[in-house]
């Protein structure tokens, strides 16, 4: 995969040269957006090819606009939270409840458990005082 990858990045390379310094113009030459888009897979190729080394990385990051968009939803439907306490609050819930889900554990189960115990600690960490 890698030298495929390799191969289209050598032919994106015909295709789109570096575009050379104008007379008497400075900074750098403005390059055309294919490009641009060429040097960024070109510069981050192991960062976009890392779901191949590690199957633990995903593919895509639905999974991470999947867990924004309740959020988003809540945000757009009351306008906003009354205050930075509660938003972070309800986020540190979200987040915990989250977590329960992706462990494949029960979400009730362990929502009882915590109030129980009441081992979840929702006080600002030092860094949000």
């Amino acid at each position: 995969m890698h030298q495929e990858y390799e191969t289209i990045l050598a032919k994106g390379e015909e295709l789109n040269p570096i575009r050379p310094k104008e007379k008497n113009a400075r900074g750098r030459p403005k390059q055309s957006p294919a490009r641009n888009l060429l040097n960024r897979l070109s510069t981050y190729q192991n960062l976009i090819l890392a779901f191949l080394l590690y199957p633990a990385i995903p593919f895509n990051n639905n999974q991470a606009e999947r867990d924004i968009r309740p959020v988003k939803l809540r945000q757009k439907i009351s306008g906003s939270f009354r205050s930075e306490y509660g938003a972070r609050n309800y986020l540190r819930i979200r987040s915990y409840m989250r977590t329960i889900k992706k462990q494949v554990k029960s979400i009730f189960q362990c929502t009882k458990e915590w109030i129980e115990t009441g081992e979840l600690d929702l006080s600002p960490t030092k860094d949000e005082r």
